[in-house]
């Protein structure tokens, strides 16, 4: 236990006046010897309890110097556990960015070190922005402020220098109290170098006569947090209709000296099952990561019919707070599409003449209450009319798009949008399909090839019930009877059809 003086000049005073009563005894003892007849029978009986006599005095002389030397310790105001060297009463400020567990430890050691009977006060402020006082005018009850401490949470915001500089406007000084003041800033190792030079800088610093500032916590600090989520479209709530849904999560990595590391997202119900999950592969130095996740929309529940929650959570790590997010689906009950194909001049004068894009239109949506909304686009405007509001796009006539068309139709996938690409009917160039295979290298393998069937094949009237198709089995043999295919494009990998040839 630490051991001071507040005033060590009148302590030694003090204690040099315990040899007063050392000098009296000497001084007691020097006296004139005188013979009487009658101290005779006196002087036998003294020297019998002589030592007696001896071992009183000098406990009674050590228990007059023990009396001086107490007087003198309470003059010189011995302090015990909070020694501190200036002689005046303390002014504790403590200031927080975050109240982590490692900050709190600080500021309360801090304040347990203090006195208050000599007159120290304790001040607590949130630095955080906006800056506010939590303890001011400063405090003597030491219990409420450890109280407060102990229930501060941690904060989001950024670093408000001018803020405390405001507040501890009203910290206030007593001219007739004198006190030393000290600045503890209690933060965690993130922002200790932002908020070191800030506060040195700051006219803040010349009021304090000492500035303290907790050490970094050593180690490597490295978190991930999201920085934001977006559904890739509305999700469709119709029975009968379905299809793969996917969200977008974009993800944010902060700290020093990144390594490669692999955060997982998972996609959350309302009820906490799990609805979707994906792994995000970090590089070194790498801070950004956007990552779609695809989710099982089967059986999600709406909120008053309008929208559907989800969550998204990833990895715990430094920063709990930033670990999970939300994501709202808006409900709707038709399925939008849209058919790129040439504009036919052709009459319609018989089944033959009819144009792709008719045939097209008359599958996706053979009556009005099918929930299909159908929009035909021409695609050689297709650049500008290819928009993100579509749930699936059907291109009859990819030879006819333009590179810019092609980049569209890339983003439109990376957003969810389900692709449905056919050959050209009126051209028979697979150039296009280069562009396909760009926009989806992992789907393709190598030995894909052109398939030509003389005679034309048909499609199959046999539907499966869970096809896109399920909606128009009733129709479908009358319409696949007017489809002859003379080449075709075999594709491995193990893909799932939506037709298949007789």
């Amino acid at each position: 236990m630490p051991v001071s003086l507040l005033h060590p000049g009148l302590f030694a005073i003090g204690l040099a006046c315990v040899s007063i009563p050392i000098i009296l005894h000497l001084l007691k003892r020097r006296r004139r010897v005188v013979s009487w007849g009658a101290m005779r029978f006196l002087e036998e009986a003294y020297r019998k309890r002589r030592r007696i006599i001896t071992i009183e005095q000098l406990i009674l002389l050590t228990l007059r110097c023990l009396l001086i030397a107490l007087i003198a310790l309470g003059v010189g105001s011995l302090m015990l556990g909070s020694g501190n060297r200036s002689s005046e009463p303390t002014t504790l400020v403590i200031d927080g960015v975050s109240a982590l567990d490692a900050s709190k430890r600080h500021a309360t050691d801090a304040i347990e070190s203090l006195d208050p009977s000599r007159g120290d006060r304790v001040a607590l402020l949130s630095a955080s922005g906006p800056a506010r006082a939590i303890v001011l005018p400063p405090s003597d009850d030491f219990g409420a402020v450890l109280a407060l401490l102990d229930a501060t949470g941690p904060s989001d915001s950024g670093l408000d220098i001018a803020g405390v500089s405001r507040v501890l406007t009203d910290l206030g000084e007593d001219p007739d109290r004198p006190t030393r003041r000290v600045l503890l800033f209690a933060s965690d190792a993130r922002t200790m170098e932002q908020a070191a030079g800030a506060i040195e800088t700051s006219p803040t610093r010349a009021i304090f006569d000492e500035l303290r500032l907790v050490a970094p916590a050593q180690g490597r600090v490295i978190n991930v947090g999201i920085a934001g989520t977006k559904a890739t479209r509305s999700l469709i709530v119709r029975d009968g209709l379905t299809l793969p849904e996917a969200v977008r999560v974009e993800l944010l990595r902060s700290g020093d000296d990144l390594p490669e590391q692999t955060s997982t997202i998972a996609i959350l119900d309302d009820q906490q099952n799990r609805r979707g999950e994906a792994q995000v592969s970090w590089t070194p130095g790498q801070r950004n990561a956007v990552q779609s996740v695809a989710i099982d929309t089967q059986g999600l529940s709406t909120q008053a019919g309008t929208s559907s929650i989800l969550r998204v959570r990833i990895d715990k790590d430094a920063n709990p707070r930033d670990n999970t997010g939300t994501i709202t689906l808006p409900v709707r009950g038709t399925l939008r599409v849209g058919v790129v194909d040439r504009p036919d001049p052709r009459s319609l004068g018989g089944a033959s003449s009819i144009a792709p894009a008719r045939w097209a239109r008359a599958a996706l949506s053979p009556s009005s209450d099918m929930g299909v909304q159908v929009t035909s686009i021409d695609a050689q405007q297709a650049a500008s009319r290819l928009v993100p509001n579509l749930d699936a796009l059907v291109i009859l006539a990819p030879a006819a798009l333009s590179a810019e068309a092609w980049e569209r139709v890339a983003r439109l996938r990376e957003q969810g949008v389900m692709l449905l690409i056919t050959p050209d009917a009126q051209n028979e160039s697979l150039a296009w399909f280069e562009r396909v295979r760009e926009m989806a290298p992992e789907t393709f393998a190598a030995g894909e090839r052109t398939v030509t069937h003389a005679p034309a094949a048909q499609i199959t009237d046999q539907i499966e019930p869970a096809s896109l198709l399920s909606g128009i089995s009733g129709e479908l043999p009358a319409l696949a009877g007017a489809v002859e295919i003379y080449r075709s494009l075999q594709i491995p990998g193990g893909a799932i059809p939506v037709a298949t040839l007789s």
